[in-house]
């Protein structure tokens, strides 16, 4: 019998519940749970970003339903690649 691995990967994609937990994450709410943050913040585990993600991200910028405290590349620079998130489509 072979183990289990506690490797787990995460699809954080444009749902609304994912897109939400990822802002979440990344900005340091405090509505994300303490369950999902020490699921993302855990480097046992990947972490996938949608690419849809950036779409939606923009959007929500666009339609100034969203301050990012910083310009859209550095968030996604930031954001994605400095919590060396994977983008991946599902």
């Amino acid at each position: 019998m072979t183990n289990i691995s506690r490797f787990s990967r995460t699809l954080c994609d444009a749902a609304v519940a994912a897109l939400a937990r990822f802002l979440w994450f990344v900005l340091k709410n405090p509505h994300l749970s303490r369950a999902a943050d020490t699921l993302i913040s855990d480097p046992e585990n990947e972490v996938l970003i949608s690419p849809a993600t950036y779409w939606e991200i923009a959007i929500k910028v666009g339609m100034k339903k969203l301050n990012l405290m910083a310009s859209y590349d550095d968030f996604i620079k930031q954001g994605i690649f400095g919590n060396e998130f994977e983008v991946r489509a599902g």
